[in-house]
């Protein structure tokens, strides 16, 4: 390091090793395969994975791994290097992990290049240079799966000594090169102590005299000892192998099985992708047609084992390949609207749709295929307009389910932390396929992939009306399954009782019962409306953490003013007269409200007043706790009559 170097220690590495990815095996699959599919070179062939784990046969001793690290070795000992349990070096045989992609472009690019303007030729391919020389920079393009550039970080983070190597053919030129990193902390040596420290990256390359720069090795000698002392499968194909030296003991044969399950059944059943894994001498191959088997023969009874219900991964599989022989005809489309509205879901996408062939239709098969329109607009692009994107959405009903089950799937990658259904005995899968609002979502994505985030840095004043798009995709199964319920014969007026209670002076308010013979009142003094049926011109539904109030009947609604008081439901007293400002304030966080076709006039407190030009407005407030009811006064003003309901 020099004088004037910033001080810093990595810490990319917590992407891939907390609970956002479950387990260290999840990471490096996710990483690994979604930086494969990014590179696919023949699109009429699957992409191809391999996986090696070495056993004892053929772990390497001291005598043949040590000439790799043997200038690394004193660096991995310093007592900064922020390693613990390092292997035993002198004694200590090396497992190790060898991921490979096949049927891809590999790390394309001049190996050499380091400067500003040679990296901004967009006519070249960069990918050397991305995945080597930098950390939180990228230079994928929208149209790949990955935003972050960090995610390579997997790599190291797999690895007891936070190594790994990398050997790739390129398909352009195809020159082939090999190179490696190392990723401690900021550290010195004691040996060799410099005035500054070392800094935390490391590479295994080749370097001019007075240079610092790590130029790849290209000496054939060299890297076809590389390739017969760690067994790769790679001979002259392109692609890219990573190798992991002291691979760490968490990344075992059934979590990365169930991890490839798990995040990739898509593109393995749509035949996009096909995995092999070797292990013990033997080899598991994961295919369209395999992958039925693989899940009996993963354990899932230990207490380290991954858990799923396999009769349920069964029951995906199908459906998964019922969705795939889909043709165009088989969807439901929803009605496309106006390209300068904000996404929501209202009655508008519904016109023209008979709601009872529907329910039939969905009670009789079992399962369903809508397509699904939404606004897109980028405002960072030049000369973009809004304009249409469509997905994908599909239900199946599953009486086995004791609980929702629901996929979102961003172009072949699952999005595994994304969730929607609420109601059990159901199971759903959302496709996005659509490149520009694959682009939206993956641009709100978190840097393991794993949820999307109207708050992410990649994404932020990006697009117009960009966290509507988000909601209204994460909502999208949970509103379809709504609309495909039979309506209960006759009207339960009490349903909603205990969640809603609406005033109206004209009701008798229910009697003060004390409930012990302390004389105490503890019944509260609960107020309960009931709006005749005939001017019944608003519906408030309830929502996880909220409500949305909209429109009951379009073609009678024509109010002008609407206003709403809300507070939390007490035990004893009229709730809006125990109002306290710490309950929540509707014009702070955490409340959210979003509206549609309604203008806000007043919004303080717990009060919210606002007008309406058009029948069709939607409104809907969300971000109260959880853990308690709400109590709603509602006060509204016709234009026909001006009268108040």
């Amino acid at each position: 390091m020099a004088e004037d170097d910033t001080r810093e220690n990595p810490t990319q590495s917590q992407f891939f090793t907390t609970d956002e990815v479950r387990t260290i095996a999840n990471g490096l699959v996710r990483e690994g395969i979604q930086n494969a599919l990014d590179e696919h070179l023949d699109k009429t062939q699957p992409v191809e994975i391999k996986i090696t784990l070495s056993n004892s046969q053929n772990a390497l001793n001291p005598s043949q791994y040590n000439f790799y690290l043997q200038e690394l070795i004193e660096h991995l000992q310093s007592t900064e290097s922020g390693l613990r349990e390092l292997p035993d070096f002198s004694n200590e045989k090396m497992d190790y992990l060898i991921f490979e992609d096949f049927n891809t472009k590999g790390l394309r690019g001049n190996p050499f290049e380091s400067k500003d303007c040679e990296i901004e030729d967009k006519t070249k391919p960069h990918n050397f240079y991305f995945f080597w020389r930098n950390i939180g920079i990228t230079g994928k393009s929208e149209d790949k799966l990955g935003r972050w550039g960090i995610g390579k970080t997997v790599f190291p983070a797999s690895s007891r000594i936070n190594t790994f190597w990398g050997y790739t053919i390129q398909s352009d030129t195809k020159k082939d090169f090999f190179l490696g990193q190392s990723i401690l902390r900021k550290h010195n040596l004691e040996s060799n102590p410099q005035d500054w420290g070392y800094k935390p990256y490391g590479y295994y390359g080749t370097y001019l005299p007075d240079s610092f720069f790590a130029r790849p090795i290209e000496d054939k000698v060299f890297i076809k000892d590389f390739k017969n002392t760690f067994q790769l499968k790679r001979t002259d194909q392109s692609g890219l192998s990573v190798i992991i030296p002291f691979y760490k003991k968490e990344i075992k044969k059934d979590h990365l099985l169930f991890s490839i399950i798990e995040q990739y059944f898509y593109p393995i059943l749509n035949n996009k992708l096909r995995v092999e894994i070797y292990i013990n001498d033997e080899t598991i191959l994961i295919t369209q047609d395999t992958i039925y088997e693989i899940i009996h023969i993963i354990n899932n009874n230990d207490d380290d084992a991954p858990v799923f219900n396999k009769e349920a991964l069964v029951a995906l599989f199908d459906f998964t390949k019922w969705i795939i022989g889909l043709q165009d005809n088989n969807y439901i489309s929803l009605n496309a609207p106006n390209v300068n509205n904000q996404p929501n879901w209202n009655e508008a996408l519904w016109n023209g749709l008979q709601a009872d062939e529907l329910i039939k239709k969905f009670e009789t098969d079992g399962r369903i295929a809508f397509k699904i329109p939404i606004k897109y607009h980028n405002k960072i692009e030049k000369d973009t307009h809004p304009k249409i994107c469509w997905f994908k959405a599909y239900l199946e009903r599953d009486e086995k389910l004791d609980k929702p089950e629901d996929h979102f799937i961003r172009e072949n990658i699952t999005i595994i932390d994304v969730k929607s259904l609420e109601s059990p005995k159901v199971r759903g899968v959302v496709v996005i396929d659509d490149k520009d609002l694959s682009n939206l979502l993956g641009d709100s994505e978190n840097p393991a992939h794993t949820q999307w985030q109207k708050d992410s840095q990649n994404f932020t004043y990006k697009y117009v009306h960009g966290d509507k798009c988000i909601q209204f995709v994460i909502r999208s199964l949970q509103r379809l399954y709504n609309r495909l319920q039979k309506p209960a014969e006759g009207l339960d007026r009490d349903i909603l009782k205990n969640l809603f209670y609406i005033e109206d002076e004209n009701i008798d308010k229910l009697p003060i019962k004390p409930d012990d013979d302390s004389g105490k009142d503890t019944t509260g003094d609960t107020i309960i409306i009931d709006t005749p049926i005939n001017r019944s011109y608003i519906k408030i539904q309830k929502i996880p953490g909220g409500i949305t109030i909209y429109s009951a009947n379009n073609e009678s609604f024509k109010p002008k003013h609407v206003e709403i008081k809300l507070a939390y439901m007490t035990t004893r007293g009229k709730p809006l007269n125990k109002y306290q400002q710490y309950d929540f304030e509707l014009n702070k966080a955490p409340i959210q409200i979003e509206q549609r076709e309604c203008q806000i006039i007043y919004c303080k407190k717990n009060i919210i007043a606002f007008d309406v030009d058009i029948s069709s407005f939607e409104m809907t407030i969300k971000g109260f706790d959880l853990k308690r009811d709400l109590f709603i006064k509602v006060d509204t003003k016709l234009l026909v009559d001006d009268t108040e309901i």
